[in-house]
């Protein structure tokens, strides 16, 4: 039996927050990494927030930390006109093809939703470990490319 599939936002599991540091470091290193101009711990901890923009959910798998995504009100600068965004979705390795990718992407859409919006947007690039299977899954289309290697993706909700 698989394992449960909790989706919670990160204030309800405070003590996440240096480990999804480390991921996002580990994962966006020219943006997070040393000499990079993003700081994870900042961007992490203004997402702890149970209501408007920036939102984020993790995910839980059998008790142990599985990934997070969150909803930003902008992402890509030469986008600023799109929004809300689902960014920072990002499953750790060991949680992988389990789901957790779709329901974490479920859970932002129903936030936006919520928030009264009509389309959600991500952009994602082209490297094997995308979550381009859960985007699909979930009915999102493939609008643009950025020519940096980015897709962007929207959603009607």
């Amino acid at each position: 039996m698989p394992d449960r599939i909790e989706i919670a936002p990160p204030a309800a599991h405070p003590e996440c927050i240096l480990t999804l540091a480390r991921w996002f470091e580990d994962a966006w290193p020219a943006w997070y990494g040393p000499g990079g101009p993003g700081n994870a711990v900042h961007d992490l901890e203004a997402r702890c927030r149970h209501s408007g923009l920036p939102f984020a959910l993790v995910a839980h798998c059998g008790g142990e930390l599985g990934g997070t995504a969150a909803l930003t009100p902008t992402s890509i600068a030469s986008h600023a006109q799109l929004g809300p965004w689902l960014s920072g979705l990002l499953v750790a390795v060991e949680f992988r093809r389990r789901g957790i990718a779709g329901h974490l992407v479920a859970g932002i859409e129903e936030a936006a939703r919520e928030l009264g919006h009509g389309a959600i947007f991500t952009a994602i690039g082209s490297g094997p470990e995308t979550p381009r299977t859960a985007l699909l899954q979930r009915h999102w289309t493939a609008t643009e490319s950025t020519g940096n290697g980015l897709t962007i993706y929207v959603k009607p909700l």
